[in-house]
């Protein structure tokens, strides 16, 4: 059971600040607070803040003060370090800060006890425990439309022993999460919402934020933190980069064999061969057994993704996968995809040079009837808004998407409405203002949720962007 909140004097802010609101000077926005009451990778009654933003004065100024029922009040300092390199782009730093908490605590705030003082009351939640072999998180779905990608990703990784499949959702166009939801229900798969309370544009702008990077390391990181007490192994990517099983029969059972060459390394590197399917413009069209049989690797290969044992890594090295000091290398294999949306090119008889995945990789299973997670048939049946790959990149036209940030001059600058539905990540946060604009998410069901809108993947209420 989490931590409650402290202090009343938050709450939740939906609308828009008034027209010459002073832009904050810094910014706290907390993801999650995850509380190791017990861990087997930190000390017991540890508590890790996953924020981004610019925290006023030095690091060493923050503390974490907290209470259990016996009145028994510990006060350790912060241990804050970034996840991510300030660029141009995004000035904001998506940072951890860890502190000793008192066993049992029940109550949990953050505070800096010099000039600028402040108080922020947190809630935490406690990780995931339930054990299993190895855990996939995804980066972001950001205006998400590729359900060939996820059909392939989804069902071979099923197969090949990914016990959980999990995917952020900040927008995700049309009936991409039906597609999906075949998964969920098997519970080899889980949906988090992912959603930022109002930055007025005139703040983000002033202060460099990049809302797609920025979401792709806190959802990575939040992932890794949620599942990392659960997870042999933890794997990260895009759904259009796979690790292939080559020498073992499923994934867990290859990283198992490798970690065994150097049991403490907090990470194993891959080698990543780029490839090409040739699959389906629409759905009606397509067929999973002659777009697995068209994957092709080309003959140049590049330091890839890092498989990570979670009990030695700390963070996943967010589009940094050079960083190579504390890994092994192998023989494992990734592939990155590059998708031709159109099967008729594809001759599954004509002769191919490069190496084919079913040279190496028995699929003859998936095809079988019942054997896949996904009903296709229904789906062709069912599902009308999985969008071609014209209407996909219609969509990501400037002009359907939300305007730049620059080009923004005041804090009522709306994006237009789209025409496509599209499922929205929700979350609710308390707001406090002054010199530290805070934001701390509201914890419950009912603040946090996907929801289904007619008019695009704008949610100008919330003020998404």
């Amino acid at each position: 059971m989490g931590m409650e909140m402290t202090s009343s004097s938050t709450s939740i802010s939906t609308q828009k600040p008034p027209a010459g609101k002073a832009v904050p000077e810094n910014v706290f926005f907390v993801k999650s607070v995850y509380y190791y009451n017990t861990s087997t990778i930190y000390p017991n009654n540890t508590a890790i803040i996953l924020f981004f933003g610019n925290l006023p004065g030095p690091p060493n100024n923050w503390h974490c003060i907290t209470k259990n029922i016996n009145n028994t009040i510990n006060v350790a300092e912060a241990e804050i370090k970034p996840l991510n390199d300030i660029t141009p782009a995004s000035r904001w730093k998506v940072q951890t800060a860890k502190c000793e908490v008192v066993e049992n605590a029940l109550q949990m705030n953050f505070i800096a006890l010099a000039d600028p003082f402040s108080n922020i009351a947190l809630t935490t939640e406690e990780p995931i425990r339930e054990p299993r072999g190895l855990v996939a998180c995804f980066e972001p779905m950001f205006y998400e439309t590729r359900w060939q990608g996820l059909i392939i990703a989804s069902e071979l990784y099923a197969k090949w022993g990914v016990e959980l499949q999990v995917h952020y959702v900040h927008s995700s166009v049309g009936d991409i999460l039906n597609l999906l939801e075949p998964f969920v229900i098997e519970k080899l798969m889980e949906i988090q919402p992912l959603n930022f309370p109002f930055i007025d544009k005139i703040t983000a702008a002033a202060r460099g934020f990049d809302i797609a990077e920025t979401i792709k390391t806190l959802a990575l990181q939040d992932c890794f933190l949620r599942y990392r007490e659960s997870a042999t192994f933890i794997i990260t990517g895009d759904v259009e980069e796979m690790f292939i099983p080559m020498n073992k029969g499923s994934l867990f059972d290859e990283f198992q064999f490798l970690s065994t060459l150097a049991p403490t390394a907090p990470a194993i590197a891959a080698v990543t061969a780029f490839g090409r399917v040739y699959t389906a413009d629409m759905v009606e069209d397509f067929s999973l057994e002659s777009t697995l049989y068209s994957i092709t690797f080309e003959n140049r290969n590049v330091p890839g993704n890092l498989v990570y044992n979670p009990k030695f890594a700390e963070t996943p090295w967010i589009d940094f996968q050079s960083i190579f000091n504390a890994s092994i290398d192998s023989n494992i294999t990734n592939i990155h995809l590059h998708y031709v949306y159109d099967n008729t090119t594809f001759d599954g008889n004509k002769s191919i040079n490069a190496p084919r995945l079913i040279d190496y990789i028995d699929l003859v299973v998936l095809f079988k009837p019942n054997r896949t997670i996904i009903d296709l048939p229904s789906v062709k049946a069912a599902l009308n808004e999985l969008p071609s790959y014209a209407e996909s990149y219609q969509m990501m036209d400037m002009k359907s998407f939300p305007p730049r940030l620059e080009d923004c001059n005041n804090p009522d600058c709306e994006a237009p409405k789209q025409n496509f539905s599209c499922n929205i990540g929700i979350e609710h946060y308390s707001q406090t203002g002054g010199s530290l604009a805070v934001f701390i998410p509201i914890k419950g069901i009912e603040h946090k949720y996907v929801k289904l809108q007619s008019d695009g993947c704008v949610d100008n209420n919330n003020e998404t962007f």
